[in-house]
């Protein structure tokens, strides 16, 4: 169950997001979050719309297998009148995926944002970016949760998750919002600049 006691405006805040600390070990977890699940990753449909677009600048970097499934079944789809990046097979590598010489699973849409100096906040889908992260707009605000599956692993002495993201946080809720989380930190004892 989570309890939300944290209110930041109109942003709600859980109290264990609050109290979560996490930053991703990405050699550790080899990228299972693009990997395990029941869904490909949420899309909204701008975003979906802008993969499409993306699409024949990823293809080359893909996997061959990658670029016959997107061929034929397409990149998205839609379960329960939301839009996913379509899954390959239940718990396969997504099919915007590259696997590197360790077997860690890396993301074309990082690489190609980086390769052409575009912003990767501009590039990868917010579900992507925020994960285990979750935000739910609702009727009276954005609630923040958090979803952190068996797989996931954390670097060592890790921030408060809340500052692991604040420069996507702060993208997409604004710089007031994060000023605030740092404070309230500073206020318990943390010091965020830190990290």
């Amino acid at each position: 169950m989570h309890v939300f006691r944290h209110a930041i405006g109109e942003i709600i805040v859980s109290d264990e997001v609050w109290a979560k600390r996490f930053a991703c070990d990405l050699a550790g977890c080899k990228g299972s979050c693009c990997r395990i699940g029941d869904l490909g990753a949420s899309l909204l449909p701008e975003e979906a719309a802008r993969l499409e677009g993306m699409l024949p600048r990823l293809l080359p970097r893909l996997p061959e297998k990658n670029r016959k499934f997107l061929a034929a079944e397409g990149l998205t789809e839609t379960y329960r009148g939301r839009l996913h990046i379509r899954e390959m097979a239940r718990n396969h590598p997504c099919p915007l995926g590259l696997i590197d010489g360790h077997g860690v699973l890396l993301c074309s849409l990082h690489d190609l944002a980086e390769e052409e100096g575009l912003p990767v906040f501009l590039v990868k889908p917010v579900w992507c970016q925020f994960y285990p992260l979750v935000l739910r707009d609702t009727a009276t605000g954005c609630l923040i949760n958090v979803y952190e599956a068996e797989f996931c692993r954390s670097l060592p002495d890790a921030p408060p998750i809340l500052l692991a993201f604040a420069d996507t946080l702060e993208k997409t809720l604004g710089p007031d919002f994060v000023a605030q989380v740092r404070q309230r930190y500073r206020e318990e004892g943390i010091e965020p600049g830190k990290w």
